[in-house]
């Protein structure tokens, strides 16, 4: 066989293997292109899934009726950001502070010493069902009823470092060693549904307690009343984000009151679905 021959072969051979692996790279970015529109469609379901339950959740979770967040930081009174509207009263022995429970609150209200009314002007309705929640710090112990907020129709105490809240009909629902002074924020909640006929206290997000209440909790008019000196004591200790609500609140929506992810805002739901899509694009083609 001459050279010519040889080297006619040899340049067949050549041209196969390159055709075989050019076939093999395009198989490949093929296989990676329908790879990456696969990656790219979950990433929208997976978007469409989370706009879809923040829909549903901001559906279940309607407007508070009581929504006070302290942040003025300054002047005689606070306003109520609920539907009620409104505004609550600064006594003369209650203080704004920067002792917060948490990095998205800049300011709480502090009352720390006796004779220190509140007073909101503000009436509630009648209500078959009820939540309520709140952060809170003691920082004394009386010993007595000290007032949170309090009403005609239904009141919240700390009694000896107990949680207590108090509604017409001789109900009631104690959540034991609450507040233990120095033990720093907590987050508290309460609901009340009168078609189940139980009342809740949550702690921190989670079920403490739970007692059987039944009957519709009346209407109070000009009620509202923070760090009330009505049976003698206000609440030694800090109030922050208190917001409350005709409705029950189920326990995930206690936990997200308490994470302040309750809603997750538009501009959000598109930063997830860029890092989804930016996550899933990452995968690099390789020959």
């Amino acid at each position: 066989m001459t050279a010519q021959q040889n080297s006619g072969k040899q340049s067949s051979r050549n041209s196969i293997k390159e055709n075989r692996t050019m076939k093999m790279t395009n198989d490949r970015r093929e296989g990676f292109l329908l790879r990456r529109k696969v990656n790219s469609c979950a990433a929208i379901v997976i978007a469409a899934i989370l706009c879809g339950m923040t829909v549903v959740q901001a559906a279940l979770i309607g407007d508070p009726l009581v929504a006070l967040r302290f942040e003025e930081g300054s002047g005689t009174s606070t306003e109520n950001l609920g539907s009620l509207g409104g505004s609550v009263a600064k006594g003369s022995n209650v203080s704004w502070t920067t002792d917060v429970p948490a990095t998205y609150s800049t300011y709480s209200w502090k009352c720390g010493s006796y004779a220190s009314g509140s007073v909101g002007n503000f009436s509630l309705p009648a209500m078959t069902n009820l939540s309520f929640v709140f952060w809170g710090k003691s920082h004394y112990k009386s010993g007595g009823y000290d007032n949170l907020f309090t009403g005609e129709t239904i009141s919240l105490y700390n009694v000896n470092q107990d949680l207590r809240v108090e509604s017409t009909g001789g109900r009631s629902i104690t959540l034991t060693n609450a507040f233990i002074t120095g033990g720093g924020y907590k987050h508290y909640g309460f609901t009340y549904d009168s078609s189940a006929g139980v009342a809740t206290l949550y702690m921190n997000g989670q079920v403490m307690v739970t007692e059987s209440w039944t009957g519709t909790i009346p209407a109070a008019t000009n009620d509202f009343t923070l760090f009330s000196t009505a049976i003698s004591n206000p609440f030694h200790g800090h109030v922050d984000n208190f917001y409350m609500y005709d409705q029950v609140l189920s326990q995930q929506q206690v936990q997200s009151l308490m994470n302040r992810d309750q809603i997750p805002e538009p501009a959000s739901l598109v930063l997830l679905v860029l890092g989804l899509g930016g996550l899933l694009n990452r995968r690099r083609f390789r020959c």
